[in-house]
């Protein structure tokens, strides 16, 4: 075999080519987060790339923003034999009057992140939205501005009674007036300051009003997924307000839901609809699960699948390996740019789509050739731990 390379310490870089279809998210983030790398398939990308008007799933909410608004929708769910999605129809839309400072931004901004959590700002409009995956209730802030609240459906009660059997309630962190301008829109008179949340009642049912109004006055602003303990995640929700705080878990976080955990309270009466199956009410603002450890808690299906892609990538390890011995040189094909052309070849590869999931499958091919080749493995450590740092540091960008 030809393995007469030294071995290097130095980093491995990939030959250089220019992209034409790369997006700028930059124009989307605050000024003050631009000084450090921005996160790449992160959960609210959909709000950076393009116009930034596609929607995001925040469980129970589809979020959609505009240049001056937002639409919230509670979404439906539409099946058939082929497919199985969520319906994107805005129940309620939030906006706010244009401030007189004509130099504000005219779209919006992320202000602030984290693991499950952003704050969307709108400057022209002085809106922040708060807005944290599987908490019930939307919660916004204005400052000295008029808001409108509409709707695609006809108010029937301020109680925002919509005619397509959807109730909303509406919560205000100071006294707030709210008239009806039209069949489909309410809004505030005069400027308001302060604090407005606004959540779904489950299927409408008057019991669980109650239960959102004792919790209307705790709020999330970010949340973190910590994996310190061994095969044990434990989200942290950083909460204002007052009171203890809802959240919702998905049927697998309540599965896995640790049972010592005696910071955590399940609501089982309390369900929201989901396309990953019905969201249950937990009170808490950290709660731990424990992360299932062995093969045997993966379905046939899911093996043969995981099994499938792994031999698909380690055969063409392998044949690398085999042209490598043959020609001396590793068998990569440098010429193959078609992702840095069209942002759908490759299912997003060019623009940093899942490059986890792409990669990763390669290197746990190259582990295992390392094992049967560990002389190979010396002479292209280089490349692996390249391929391995594309997705396992902070350094990059969208």
């Amino acid at each position: 075999m030809a393995h007469s390379k030294p071995k290097s310490d130095a980093p491995f870089l990939f030959p250089k080519c220019e992209a034409s279809v790369l997006p700028d998210p930059s124009r989307f983030f605050s000024n003050h987060l631009l000084s450090n790398p921005l996160p790449t398939n992160s959960f609210f990308k959909n709000f950076t790339l393009g116009k930034g008007d596609q929607p995001e799933y925040f469980h129970p909410y589809l979020i959609k923003p505009a240049k001056s608004s937002l639409s919230i929708s509670y979404p439906s769910l539409f099946h058939n034999s082929d497919f199985f999605h969520e319906v994107c129809k805005p129940n309620i839309t939030i906006s706010g009057s244009p401030v007189v400072d004509q130099s504000s931004r005219q779209t919006h901004q992320i202000s602030s992140f984290s693991d499950l959590g952003v704050n969307l700002d709108f400057p022209s409009s002085n809106l922040r939205f708060l807005l944290v995956r599987g908490s019930p209730f939307i919660t916004f802030s204005v400052s000295c501005n008029t808001i409108t609240i509409s709707t695609s459906h006809e108010f029937v009660s301020f109680c925002a009674k919509l005619n397509n059997n959807q109730t909303w309630l509406i919560y205000a962190s100071s006294p707030i007036k709210l008239t009806k301008h039209d069949n489909s829109s309410i809004r505030c008179r005069g400027e308001f300051s302060g604090l407005i949340r606004m959540a779904v009642l489950p299927n409408s049912k008057p019991d669980f009003e109650p239960v959102l109004d004792r919790f209307s006055r705790s709020y999330p602003v970010s949340g973190d997924a910590d994996f310190t303990k061994p095969f044990t995640l434990e989200y942290k929700w950083e909460k204002r307000g007052h009171g203890d705080l809802l959240m919702l878990a998905h049927p697998l976080h309540l599965k896995l839901l640790s049972k010592d955990n005696e910071s955590v309270t399940v609501l089982n009466n309390i369900k929201y609809k989901s396309i990953d199956g019905d969201l249950t009410g937990v009170i808490g603002d950290s709660s731990e699960t424990r992360l299932a450890t062995g093969r045997d808690h993966l379905s046939s299906h899911q093996r043969r699948y995981l099994i499938k892609l792994f031999v698909s990538r380690l055969e063409l390890v392998l044949s690398l390996r085999e042209s490598d011995s043959e020609s001396g040189e590793a068998g990569f094909d440098r010429r193959r740019v078609q992702g840095s052309r069209n942002a759908r070849e490759d299912h997003g590869y060019g623009i940093y789509n899942n490059h986890h999931v792409h990669l990763g499958y390669f290197l746990y091919a190259i582990a295992v050739l390392v094992k049967i080749d560990p002389l190979w493995g010396e002479r292209y450590r280089a490349h692996a731990y390249t391929l391995l740092a594309d997705y396992m540091t902070f350094v990059f960008f969208f």
